[in-house]
Protein backbone atom coordinates (compact mmCIF):
# COMPACT_ATOMS: atom_id res chain seq x y z
CA UNK A 1 0.00 0.00 0.00
CA UNK A 2 1.74 3.47 -0.69
CA UNK A 3 1.05 5.88 1.78
CA UNK A 4 2.10 9.60 1.98
CA UNK A 5 3.39 11.15 5.02
CA UNK A 6 3.60 14.65 6.01
CA UNK A 7 6.22 16.99 4.57
CA UNK A 8 9.67 17.49 7.01
CA UNK A 9 10.69 20.57 7.33
CA UNK A 10 7.27 22.60 5.33
CA UNK A 11 6.80 25.71 3.52
CA UNK A 12 4.44 27.35 5.78
CA UNK A 13 1.09 27.99 3.90
CA UNK A 14 -2.04 29.30 5.29
CA UNK A 15 -3.92 25.81 5.35
CA UNK A 16 -0.63 24.18 5.95
CA UNK A 17 -0.30 20.47 4.66
CA UNK A 18 -2.93 17.29 5.28
CA UNK A 19 -2.54 13.64 5.73
CA UNK A 20 -5.51 11.36 6.14
CA UNK A 21 -5.42 7.46 7.42
CA UNK A 22 -8.05 5.09 9.20
CA UNK A 23 -7.85 3.75 12.59
CA UNK A 24 -10.86 1.46 12.69
CA UNK A 25 -14.27 3.25 11.93
CA UNK A 26 -12.29 7.01 12.29
CA UNK A 27 -10.52 8.97 9.54
CA UNK A 28 -7.87 10.97 11.42
CA UNK A 29 -6.55 13.81 9.28
CA UNK A 30 -3.11 15.85 10.60
CA UNK A 31 -1.94 18.96 9.66
CA UNK A 32 1.20 20.82 10.00
CA UNK A 33 2.94 23.41 7.79
CA UNK A 34 0.63 26.86 9.12
CA UNK A 35 2.10 29.90 8.58
CA UNK A 36 2.33 32.29 11.61
CA UNK A 37 0.28 35.29 9.03
CA UNK A 38 -3.80 35.25 10.30
CA UNK A 39 -5.49 33.48 13.38
CA UNK A 40 -6.36 30.34 14.29
CA UNK A 41 -10.16 31.19 14.23
CA UNK A 42 -13.30 33.01 13.83
CA UNK A 43 -12.95 34.77 17.70
CA UNK A 44 -8.79 35.87 16.82
CA UNK A 45 -7.47 32.93 18.54
CA UNK A 46 -3.27 33.74 17.16
CA UNK A 47 -1.74 31.06 15.83
CA UNK A 48 2.49 30.35 14.85
CA UNK A 49 4.42 27.81 12.90
CA UNK A 50 4.44 25.35 15.64
CA UNK A 51 1.00 24.65 15.14
CA UNK A 52 -0.39 20.89 14.88
CA UNK A 53 -4.00 20.10 14.01
CA UNK A 54 -5.57 16.67 14.01
CA UNK A 55 -9.27 16.09 13.07
CA UNK A 56 -11.16 13.23 13.43
CA UNK A 57 -14.26 11.90 11.54
CA UNK A 58 -15.93 9.06 12.95
CA UNK A 59 -20.32 8.00 11.74
CA UNK A 60 -22.09 7.41 13.92
CA UNK A 61 -24.90 6.21 12.13
CA UNK A 62 -26.78 7.24 8.92
CA UNK A 63 -26.98 10.92 8.74
CA UNK A 64 -24.46 11.51 11.57
CA UNK A 65 -20.61 11.82 12.68
CA UNK A 66 -18.78 12.83 15.62
CA UNK A 67 -16.11 15.52 14.49
CA UNK A 68 -13.22 16.26 16.78
CA UNK A 69 -10.20 18.89 16.34
CA UNK A 70 -7.43 18.96 18.27
CA UNK A 71 -4.93 22.57 17.79
CA UNK A 72 -1.35 21.97 19.38
CA UNK A 73 0.89 25.00 19.46
CA UNK A 74 2.88 25.41 22.44
CA UNK A 75 3.74 28.76 20.84
CA UNK A 76 0.22 29.77 21.56
CA UNK A 77 -1.47 27.29 23.60
CA UNK A 78 -0.73 26.30 27.15
CA UNK A 79 -1.89 22.75 26.33
CA UNK A 80 -3.70 21.25 22.98
CA UNK A 81 -7.66 22.35 22.65
CA UNK A 82 -9.57 19.39 21.46
CA UNK A 83 -13.32 20.55 20.60
CA UNK A 84 -15.75 17.79 20.01
CA UNK A 85 -19.07 18.66 17.56
CA UNK A 86 -22.07 16.70 16.34
CA UNK A 87 -22.46 16.66 12.62
CA UNK A 88 -25.44 15.86 10.90
CA UNK A 89 -25.38 14.62 7.22
CA UNK A 90 -28.48 16.09 4.86
CA UNK A 91 -28.94 14.36 2.18
CA UNK A 92 -30.27 15.59 -1.56
CA UNK A 93 -28.33 18.84 -0.64
CA UNK A 94 -25.05 21.21 -1.88
CA UNK A 95 -22.63 21.87 0.09
CA UNK A 96 -21.81 25.68 -0.08
CA UNK A 97 -18.29 27.26 0.26
CA UNK A 98 -18.00 30.34 2.17
CA UNK A 99 -15.70 33.00 1.53
CA UNK A 100 -14.92 36.40 3.71
CA UNK A 101 -13.65 38.48 1.65
CA UNK A 102 -16.78 40.29 1.72
CA UNK A 103 -15.60 43.20 3.81
CA UNK A 104 -12.45 44.65 5.02
CA UNK A 105 -13.01 44.80 8.56
CA UNK A 106 -10.60 42.01 9.99
CA UNK A 107 -8.29 42.42 7.91
CA UNK A 108 -5.89 43.42 10.41
CA UNK A 109 -6.74 39.69 12.29
CA UNK A 110 -5.12 37.49 8.61
CA UNK A 111 -1.97 40.53 8.51
CA UNK A 112 -0.62 40.22 12.07
CA UNK A 113 1.93 37.88 12.19
CA UNK A 114 3.54 36.42 15.53
CA UNK A 115 7.07 37.45 14.37
CA UNK A 116 6.22 41.14 14.01
CA UNK A 117 5.10 40.92 18.18
CA UNK A 118 7.15 43.11 20.55
CA UNK A 119 9.67 41.37 22.97
CA UNK A 120 9.66 42.62 26.29
CA UNK A 121 12.00 42.01 28.88
CA UNK A 122 11.58 39.37 31.92
CA UNK A 123 11.54 42.55 34.34
CA UNK A 124 8.51 44.18 32.17
CA UNK A 125 6.74 41.23 32.28
CA UNK A 126 6.82 40.41 35.70
CA UNK A 127 5.47 43.72 36.74
CA UNK A 128 2.32 42.45 34.80
CA UNK A 129 1.68 39.55 37.17
CA UNK A 130 -0.62 39.86 39.93
CA UNK A 131 -4.57 39.96 40.31
CA UNK A 132 -7.13 42.16 39.15
CA UNK A 133 -10.12 42.22 40.22
CA UNK A 134 -11.39 37.99 40.15
CA UNK A 135 -8.21 37.45 37.20
CA UNK A 136 -5.38 36.29 37.50
CA UNK A 137 -2.25 37.43 35.16
CA UNK A 138 0.30 34.85 35.55
CA UNK A 139 4.04 35.13 34.47
CA UNK A 140 5.61 31.14 33.51
CA UNK A 141 8.91 31.20 31.68
CA UNK A 142 9.02 35.01 30.40
CA UNK A 143 5.52 34.56 29.09
CA UNK A 144 2.53 36.15 30.31
CA UNK A 145 -0.66 33.96 30.74
CA UNK A 146 -4.37 35.64 31.31
CA UNK A 147 -6.94 32.39 32.50
CA UNK A 148 -4.49 29.95 31.31
CA UNK A 149 -4.74 31.46 27.76
CA UNK A 150 -0.84 33.11 26.42
CA UNK A 151 -0.66 37.00 26.33
CA UNK A 152 1.37 38.61 23.27
CA UNK A 153 2.66 41.95 23.35
CA UNK A 154 1.68 44.46 20.87
CA UNK A 155 3.05 47.27 22.86
CA UNK A 156 5.03 47.70 26.31
CA UNK A 157 1.52 47.85 27.73
CA UNK A 158 -1.19 46.10 24.99
CA UNK A 159 -1.23 42.74 24.58
CA UNK A 160 -3.19 40.30 22.68
CA UNK A 161 -4.42 36.79 23.57
CA UNK A 162 -7.65 34.57 21.95
CA UNK A 163 -9.52 35.70 25.26
CA UNK A 164 -9.13 39.46 23.07
CA UNK A 165 -7.17 42.40 24.01
CA UNK A 166 -5.88 43.71 27.22
CA UNK A 167 -3.98 46.98 28.31
CA UNK A 168 -2.33 47.55 31.33
CA UNK A 169 -2.64 51.10 33.27
CA UNK A 170 0.32 52.52 34.69
CA UNK A 171 0.88 55.36 37.07
CA UNK A 172 3.30 58.31 36.99
CA UNK A 173 5.98 56.16 38.65
CA UNK A 174 5.73 52.78 36.29
CA UNK A 175 3.10 51.10 39.13
CA UNK A 176 0.26 48.67 37.33
CA UNK A 177 -3.05 50.36 38.59
CA UNK A 178 -5.57 48.57 36.60
CA UNK A 179 -5.84 45.83 33.38
CA UNK A 180 -8.31 47.00 30.75
CA UNK A 181 -10.04 44.37 28.97
CA UNK A 182 -10.55 45.87 25.02
CA UNK A 183 -13.64 44.45 23.94
CA UNK A 184 -14.33 44.08 19.88
CA UNK A 185 -17.49 46.91 20.46
CA UNK A 186 -15.72 49.37 21.91
CA UNK A 187 -16.57 48.30 25.62
CA UNK A 188 -14.12 48.15 28.05
CA UNK A 189 -13.82 46.33 31.37
CA UNK A 190 -11.61 47.79 34.09
CA UNK A 191 -10.07 45.59 36.66
CA UNK A 192 -8.15 47.63 39.50
CA UNK A 193 -5.38 45.41 40.55
CA UNK A 194 -5.73 43.81 43.74
CA UNK A 195 -2.28 42.09 44.29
Amino acid sequence: MFSLGLPKDPNPTWRGYSVGHWEGETLVVEKLGFHDVGWLDRVGHPRSESLRVTERFRRIDFGHMQFQITFDDPETLVRPLTISLPVQYMADTEMLESVCNENERDKDHFTSKLSDRVKLSADTLAKYAGTYRRITVNLVDDRLYVLGVRMFAQTETKFDSRLGLFEFSLDADGTVKSLLRLGAAGDEIRMDRVR
